[in-house]
């Protein structure tokens, strides 16, 4: 198994990761969003974004992650990643490289926070690990949430 490098997510990157989904993240969208596409859905956040990378391994996009401003004025972020089937199977070095990110971003932001499904038990666990202050789940658009920080 390689190094997972992390660098600015392309076109091809965006339609990959929104094509190949994980099970859990599939689940999530049609439960906010019903029929709409989530390759629109994605699409949309990435546009929106201030920041877009993609977490890539042996050449294959893992996971998607990025970051939109809170508001115009101040300087939180509102931290978003979607993962592929593939991205569940290496958790580990999810971790060790995306600690290393966080703390990047929080040279350039005053904080990053974001919510979880609390269907994806998994996903709430690795957040914990990058050292996010992880809130009790409470529903948000008719779907169970945790929503987390962590500051800089």
């Amino acid at each position: 198994m390689g190094k997972v490098a992390f660098s600015a997510a392309h076109e091809g990157d965006v339609k990959y990761v929104a094509a190949n989904l994980c099970a859990g993240e599939r689940l999530t969208f049609r439960d906010l969003y019903g029929d709409v596409d989530p390759a629109l859905r994605v699409a949309d956040t990435v546009q929106r974004s201030v920041e877009c990378r993609v977490a890539i391994l042996d050449g294959t996009p893992l996971m998607l992650f990025g970051v939109v401003r809170a508001s115009l004025l101040g300087g939180d972020g509102l931290l978003w990643f979607l993962a592929t089937e593939e991205a569940l199977k290496h958790p580990g070095v999810l971790v060790r490289e995306g600690r290393k990110y966080v703390d990047g971003l929080l040279t350039r932001f005053d904080s990053l926070e974001g919510r979880i499904d609390a269907r994806h038990t998994g996903t709430v666990k690795w957040v914990r690990l990058l050292g996010f202050d992880v809130r009790s789940a409470a529903i948000e658009s008719g779907v169970l949430f945790h929503r987390f920080e962590k500051r800089a």
